[in-house]
């Protein structure tokens, strides 16, 4: 292709054309033309400002935001709830979970909205109508986790993923990445695998490193980090295949040409297929997802109940489907107690010393160094881990 390109260049300078004007008539005799920005970069503070903010429903995304509220660059003013949910009037930090239905969307610029159709519908009640009739009457900025109904909103942010608008066609040509990557993958859903990449990117940060950050957690999108990719729960991720691979390339070589001391991300869910009765047991988002990330080194999260043998299987899954090394293994401290706990899903807390007799039972079949997610020696301990690896 390169000789035929420069013998036409050539014959359009012998036909007088100017060196200055080649790209023009390139352009003019090209079938397409194809940007050569793969990214917008944008961040929800460049999209919305807002200083203080309301949140809703109490989930687990938003208590994400609530513990690491130390880490955001405006104020939580209230925290809304359905009164059905069972959680009202319950105390968080200096907050008292409030009744939306009665929330006054005084004195606030800015509202999280988070998930609301599983609350929709055991409530039968719409509330994500009702909070953007209210926003837009006050004038406040919204920032949501879904993009279904959000169209009626004055002013909202979705972290919204199209390949016609992000995206651009390189021919399926990826950009090496020179920064070290560190991801937080695991063996099952809700294994705290955010909360320890919010923990770890606090104490990059509290020793004096420049921490990239990709996020797949929607939530991320309030934090200072470089870009999210929320294709978990209620995706708004509408890429798949080789265009994913593609994106989250692109997403990475943007984080990368900041030249960052290290890039920190995650997946969602469990990363090896385990059990092949169903097809949405195949988790090829997160495959996806990870070969475009393609990490260095990963931290992989387990369950207190994980089959030793299902951990060794997702580590050898995870090394042969990336270059890379599983340096260390996040025990989850919460588990289902009895089955009544199980079938109202109530997760509690493990007892220390059996956490700990597991972690020696884990580290001695598996050789790689194991610590207890919510424990800041432990946490510490792998921090240690994650230093040495990268240093050496």
């Amino acid at each position: 292709m390169a000789p035929i390109i420069t013998a036409k260049i050539s014959n359009w300078i012998c036909q007088g054309v100017k060196i200055e004007n080649i790209k023009k008539v390139l352009e003019k005799n090209a079938i397409r033309v194809i940007s050569g920005n793969s990214v917008e970069n944008k961040k929800v503070k460049k999209e919305l400002s807002v200083s203080k903010v309301a949140l809703f429903p109490y989930n687990k995304e938003i208590k994400n935001i609530l513990k690491f509220s130390d880490m955001l660059n405006f104020e939580i003013c209230a925290i809304c709830d359905s009164k059905y949910s069972g959680n009202v009037g319950l105390q968080e930090g200096n907050l008292l979970v409030e009744d939306i239905d009665k929330y006054s969307f005084k004195d606030i610029d800015g509202f999280v909205l988070g998930h609301t159709d599983i609350l929709e519908l055991k409530t039968n009640h719409k509330y994500k109508e009702s909070i953007i009739s209210n926003c837009n009457r006050f004038g406040i900025n919204i920032i949501s986790f879904d993009d279904i109904e959000i169209e009626m909103a004055t002013n909202a942010y979705v972290p919204k993923i199209k390949r016609d608008k992000y995206t651009t066609d390189k021919f399926g040509k990826l950009y090496d990445i020179v920064s070290p990557i560190l991801a937080v993958v695991g063996t099952d859903s809700q294994q705290g695998k955010f909360t320890l990449q919010m923990t770890l990117r606090k104490k990059f940060l509290e020793t004096g490193y420049q921490v990239g950050q990709l996020s797949s957690e929607p939530e991320g999108c309030v934090f200072d980090v470089d870009y999210v990719y929320p294709y978990g729960y209620n995706s708004t991720v509408y890429l798949q295949g080789r265009d994913s691979i593609e994106h989250v390339n692109a997403l990475m070589h943007q984080i990368d040409i900041k030249e960052p001391d290290i890039i920190l991300t995650g997946a969602q869910s469990g990363i090896c297929t385990l059990s092949f009765e169903n097809t949405d047991m195949y988790n090829l988002p997160t495959i996806e997802f990870l070969m475009g990330v393609n990490p260095d080194a990963v931290v992989m999260c387990i369950n207190y109940h994980d089959d030793v043998d299902d951990i060794l299987r997702t580590v050898k899954f995870t090394e042969s489907l990336m270059d890379c090394k599983v340096i260390a293994l996040s025990l989850f401290p919460l588990d289902y107690l009895n089955e009544w706990k199980y079938l109202r899903n109530i997760k509690e807390k493990i007892d220390t010393v059996e956490l700990k007799n597991r972690v020696k039972e884990i580290e001695k079949i598996t050789s790689i160094p194991t610590f207890i997610l919510g424990d800041n020696m432990e946490e510490n301990k792998m921090f240690e881990v994650i230093i040495d690896y990268f240093g050496s």
